[in-house]
């Protein structure tokens, strides 16, 4: 287990435990949830209301862990600032796989019957609103509404994975740099990233050389100015124009049509060409 994980506390069961601020105990509350979790806003009416009286909200500390590989959440989390690293790998060599803010939410195997396959680790400190899983399970029980309307929510996090792992692979570090870095921004919702190249390093899986470069090339074209363990956004439009394909909003949160679907009228699909990954 990482080291981090130490700074957990946990409770009589072996799960992951901190002490809630308060709950959902006014309808002035609601609001707030609304303004916070694109995902929580997006639940629809009964479902809604038989989630909300069990929501708790409490502070996100950096380095945190939020969820342990192999282990059963405790809580279903619905970020509302901050920024959470999903990560997989040996402790020492671990990759991020994606960082996760408020348009999603953590804790996914308590809506599909199963145990977390990485870990989830606070990046950047915030709040969220969470949920204790077996209070969760009895809504489930109660609303299978509520249940797909969730895993809306897992069906977006699995395109932001699917993107990442194609960005990985098929577009330069400048560009994956640029989709961090705008992906951080929405996560603490400012143009002031707190982060030093070698946490880029880290979360890129590249070397500390490469992110150098590539931040060079992102300060040149004005789009970002770095400093020691700070970087600033100066022009998101040049930064999302470096980005390219990489960066696009969340998605995935939409109910599929009803209905057979035409087959795609585009003819078969070309092969997958070699990867490309700079290192």
């Amino acid at each position: 287990m990482d080291d981090r994980a130490a700074d957990v506390e946990c409770d009589s069961g072996g799960g992951l435990f901190t002490s809630p601020d308060r709950r959902v105990d006014a309808p002035s509350q609601r609001a707030e949830i609304e303004r916070g979790n694109r995902l929580l806003h997006s639940l629809e009416g009964q479902a809604r209301d038989l989630l909300l009286p069990h929501l708790e909200h409490t502070m996100l500390s950096e380095g945190q862990v939020l969820e342990v590989e192999g282990q059963r959440s405790t809580f279903l989390y619905f970020p509302t600032k901050g920024g959470i690293s999903l990560e997989a790998g040996p402790d020492r060599a671990s990759l991020q796989l994606a960082l996760v803010g408020r348009e999603s939410l953590i804790g996914a195997s308590l809506l599909l019957g199963g145990i977390p396959i990485s870990r989830a680790v606070v990046q950047f400190q915030g709040a969220a609103w969470r949920v204790p899983a077996d209070a969760l399970g009895a809504c489930l029980e109660k609303s299978p509404h509520l249940h797909r309307q969730l895993l809306l929510g897992v069906n977006a996090l699995v395109g932001r994975l699917s993107r990442a792992a194609w960005a990985n692979g098929r577009i330069m570090i400048e560009h994956r740099l640029a989709n961090w870095l705008l992906t951080a921004a929405d996560c603490l919702d400012a143009d002031h990233i707190p982060v030093t190249h070698q946490a880029l390093s880290n979360a890129l899986g590249v070397r500390r050389p490469s992110v150098t470069i590539a931040m060079h090339a992102l300060e040149e074209s004005r789009a970002v100015r770095s400093r020691r363990g700070h970087i600033s956004i100066l022009d998101r439009q040049r930064l999302v124009a470096a980005a390219g394909d990489g960066f696009r909003a969340p998605i995935g949160l939409q109910a599929a049509p009803h209905g057979p679907r035409k087959a795609d009228s585009g003819g078969a699909r070309q092969p997958a060409t070699a990867l490309r990954r700079n290192n």
